[in-house]
């Protein structure tokens, strides 16, 4: 949920953009297959 920055049309307390890249790239590195040559 941290990376939503409003929640209910709220801000989001929990919202942190930097962990979000950071998750989105751990997340884009174990959870998408690599494609191999």
């Amino acid at each position: 949920e941290e990376c939503r920055p409003l929640v209910e049309g709220r801000p989001n307390a929990n919202y942190r953009r930097f962990h979000c890249i950071t998750d989105a790239r751990y997340y884009f590195h174990k959870h998408v297959p690599a494609i191999e040559p």
